[in-house]
């Protein structure tokens, strides 16, 4: 009866420190078992083929290979040839462009030479015209003297409009009655005066030339200017 209680005492404290042991390390008891993979089922020899296939199926992380690109193919010298004929050509059409414009743009400058020159040529003309006209203006007119021998002292006036004039007593620009009061009278060198002893061209007339005249044959009423 001793000898059985010491036995249960015995078993009672192996049973003890087993469990403290189990209680110090929870984790060894699965990794004593093995770890079978959910879904996966060990029968017999199977299990040796699944794990190879496994090993021998593509990674699903790995990257399928990139192409690589293709080096273009090296130009050939007729394809060369007919590129440069390609640029020759395009040289040639901005060449004939060019001087087609340079065409167009010569008649313009000619035409543009030419109105210039044209109108030169006008404001020449009318610039020699004014001084014709004011040459005639200086050459062309009858000066009248109230006295004899031109003299510069007595009343005297010039005459430079061309016309007819039948009666002196209101003569344009005159400060004074003309009409029967001229002594002697100055022609211009562009000039030629017809006198008359009466008003309304009456009577004898006398034409006098340019040149002085420091006594006439009688005094004027009525006189016509023409200028050459």
């Amino acid at each position: 009866m001793k000898r059985t209680l010491q036995k249960l005492r015995y078993v009672g404290l192996l049973l003890l420190l087993v469990l403290v042991a189990a209680a110090c390390n929870p984790d060894d008891g699965d990794a004593a078992a093995p770890a079978d993979e959910p879904g996966t089922t060990a029968v017999g020899g199977d299990a040796a083929p699944a794990a190879e296939d496994d090993a021998l199926a593509p990674s699903a992380a790995e990257e399928p290979p990139v192409p690589e690109a293709e080096e273009p193919a090296p130009e050939t010298p007729a394809a060369a040839e007919a590129e440069d004929a390609d640029d020759q050509a395009d040289a040639e059409d901005a060449e004939d462009a060019d001087a087609a414009d340079d065409a167009a743009e010569e008649p313009a400058e000619e035409d543009a030479d030419d109105e210039e020159a044209a109108d030169d040529a006008a404001d020449e003309e009318t610039a020699d015209d004014a001084d014709e006209t004011a040459t005639a203006a200086g050459r062309c007119f009858v000066h009248l003297y109230d006295g004899e021998g031109l003299d510069e002292s007595d009343d005297n006036y010039r005459l430079e409009e061309p016309g007819e004039y039948a009666d002196l007593s209101d003569l344009p620009g005159a400060d004074k009655d003309w009409d029967d009061e001229a002594d002697s009278l100055r022609v211009g060198a562009n000039a030629n005066v017809t006198v008359w002893p009466e008003p309304d061209f009456e009577g004898d007339s006398t034409d006098y030339g340019p040149g002085d005249y420091a006594e006439i044959d009688f005094e004027p009423r009525s006189l016509e200017l023409t200028c050459d």
